[in-house]
């Protein structure tokens, strides 16, 4: 959570992702949440999809905490995004369209059809 001192309240980093792409004319990102069999256990994870560019979350969660993998993935765009809107227009473009090539955290992948 990132505290807002001017509106003195809570923001998420979905609500500031979802903001930042509007703000910067991007494709809305889209939320998937995948699962795991581990054993008796499942394990979760979570994923956001900006245009061509997918990114994940760093660690698979338990059912109990599935709102932190949502959480850890639109931080770690959030911040792919910020860092790369000065540095990297190739990544920038990629954010505005669409398609079935996707930017994995630096790493091309390529979708089953063109």
């Amino acid at each position: 959570m990132f505290y807002d001192h001017a509106a003195a309240r809570h923001v998420s980093y979905q609500a500031m992702l979802t903001n930042f792409c509007l703000n910067w004319r991007l494709s809305s990102p889209r939320w998937y949440l995948c699962s795991e069999q581990r054993g008796r256990r499942t394990a979760w994870s979570g994923h956001i999809i900006i245009g061509r560019l997918l990114f994940s979350c760093r660690f698979w969660y338990d059912g109990n905490y599935i709102k932190n993998a949502e959480h850890e993935a639109a931080e770690f765009a959030l911040k792919y995004l910020e860092y790369s809107r000065f540095n990297n227009s190739d990544v920038w473009a990629m954010a505005m369209e669409g398609g079935n090539r996707y930017l994995v955290a630096g790493i091309m992948f390529v979708g089953s059809s063109y």
